[in-house]
């Protein structure tokens, strides 16, 4: 056999051994979620097949934080046969967004481990804008407004604001009920340094949680 037809059928044959080793197929190795307000977890589910002639056992799934739990139901899957790691993140305490990776650790004999990467965008359930209004000390008692706008995933009805403290005076303007607000705040006396609270309430759910806002004389 001459090179070039040996070089050709060394190619073929690996082509072969190739395909016949393939094991874990996976529809996506990349799952991006929108989390809504309020929301206690996220869950991503990995689907992927054995397209292999031979069983592939997964040994391990590995996570690098607390907040994120992997699972799969069984961890041996025959040739043709699907399957799907389930992923849950905590929301719970946390916003913005989150960037997780699960290692998927297994006997298949071409990719013994996977990187299934894991993004939680957990957008804020309320904005203020700004978050501190502030007046300089001998300032004239002129009312300012902090704009208060609600995530478009969840509504959030805001009934009453209130202040830490009985030399400001606060109100809220409803702009759109559920998603537009103003906090009107103005202050009695600007002689002196001062700060205080201001506190938004929901409604109507009696454990929902509230919402500050800054207010001082400096």
């Amino acid at each position: 056999m001459n090179l070039p037809m040996l070089l050709k059928y060394l190619t073929l044959l690996s082509a072969i051994s190739t395909t016949a080793l393939a094991g874990l197929e996976w529809q996506d190795i990349s799952i991006y979620v929108d989390a809504a307000p309020f929301d206690k977890k996220a869950v991503a589910v990995y689907h992927f097949t054995n397209a292999g002639k031979t069983p592939v056992k997964i040994s391990e799934l590995e996570v690098a934080c607390d907040c994120v739990n992997a699972e799969v139901a069984k961890k041996e899957f025959g040739p043709g046969e699907s399957g799907e790691i389930k992923v849950t993140f905590a929301i719970e305490g946390r916003d913005g967004l989150h960037q997780k990776t699960i290692q998927v650790l297994s006997d298949d004999a071409t990719t013994p481990s996977t990187a299934l990467g894991l993004t939680v965008n957990i957008q804020e359930p309320v904005r203020l804008t700004p978050a501190v209004l502030w007046w300089k000390i001998g300032d004239e008692k002129k009312t300012q407004k902090i704009h208060l706008t609600v995530s478009e995933i969840r509504p959030t009805n805001f009934t009453a604001v209130d202040c830490s403290d009985p030399n400001w005076r606060v109100e809220l303007k409803v702009v759109t009920p559920g998603r537009d607000y103003f906090i009107e705040a103005t202050p009695r006396d600007t002689s002196k340094a001062n700060s205080a609270l201001i506190i938004l309430t929901t409604h109507p759910e009696r454990d929902a949680p509230s919402f500050t806002a800054r207010i001082r004389v400096q």
